[in-house]
């Protein structure tokens, strides 16, 4: 998944023609690996631990849809004026299933998109395309990938089933889901009810998360998160050459996990964005909100 933190900013540019520049946040960087490490602040208390690395289930199928939304306002000003409002929400359905589970815990599954669909609510053709999420999916309708990775839920590989012959745009989006890899945001200890702990939050841009164990209740761990961070040194965000940038970037969320199978993981992001820089002459500013919501069921 794309980040939410990295809004490409060409259709705002093109509202006052300037001229887009090389390092743009439309570009693809990937952050630090050691920047997603997770750090335990506090193991929590109580005799029941979880452990959410805990084994997959072979046979499990599960439903998820991913809908992500970015809305707000972008604004210059300078030699021209122009203000856009911006409403776009993508939608993304896929089916997984596990069919194989090592000893060591490393796992396989069968990957399908079922649909991908991008609506734009407000703002124009170009602006909202620059918000679509998730496009790397778009080729993929319709095709099942096997997808391996190891115990933590790092993937590792992707091919298409057997019988699957890929097109070129089919294995760019491939390539490019593996050079996205998989954040994992979750301790590789078993930790009980009140735990703290700190990682990379996923599609961030590099934005650090303190999480927390709220609770384990009838097979069901909630998970609470906040996070913060410096939206001029997040991975892509600023486009290069951009001068006097500042801003600010804050959210929540939280995960639902199923203590008994880790694949039925449901999850919500917000994220509010204030960011402005000058480019080119024309100050550029950025106020929006972006959500994501992951529902998983499994089947």
């Amino acid at each position: 998944m794309r980040s939410p933190t990295k809004p490409s900013l060409a259709g705002l540019m093109a509202m006052i023609g300037v001229v887009a520049v090389s390092g743009s946040a439309a570009a693809t960087t990937v952050p630090d690996d050691d920047a997603s490490d997770v750090v335990i602040v506090d193991e929590g208390t109580g005799d029941e631990r979880l452990d959410l690395n805990a084994p997959m289930v072979v046979g499990t199928t599960a439903n998820a849809v991913d809908t992500s939304r970015t809305s707000g306002m972008l604004q210059v000003t300078g030699a021209q004026n122009a203000t856009e409002e911006v409403d776009v929400t993508t939608t993304v359905e896929q089916t997984v299933e596990v069919v194989d589970v090592a000893a060591d815990g490393g796992y396989t599954m069968i990957r399908t998109v079922d649909s991908y669909d991008a609506t734009v609510t407000s703002g124009s053709a170009e602006t909202g395309d620059s918000f679509k999420n998730d496009e790397e999916l778009e080729p993929l309708v319709g095709v099942s990938l096997e997808q391996t990775y190891d115990a933590t839920g790092q993937l590792l590989t992707i091919q298409p089933v057997a019988g699957t012959t890929l097109t070129a745009d089919q294995q760019a989006s491939v390539d490019v889901l593996l050079d996205q890899g998989t954040d994992q945001p979750f301790p590789d200890v078993a930790v009980g009810a009140g735990a703290v702990w700190t990682a990379e939050m996923p599609d961030s841009g590099g934005a650090t998360a303190t999480f927390e164990l709220a609770s384990i209740l009838d097979g069901t761990a909630e998970i609470q998160l906040s996070f913060e961070g410096d939206p001029t040194e997040m991975a892509g965000l600023v486009p290069s050459g951009a001068d006097d940038v500042s801003g600010t970037m804050d959210g929540s969320g939280s995960y639902t996990v199923n203590v008994d199978n880790r694949l039925d993981t449901s999850s919500e992001f917000t994220l509010l964005l204030d960011l402005t820089m000058t480019v080119q002459g024309a100050e550029l500013t950025m106020a929006l909100e972006m959500t994501n919501t992951r529902v998983v069921a499994l089947s």
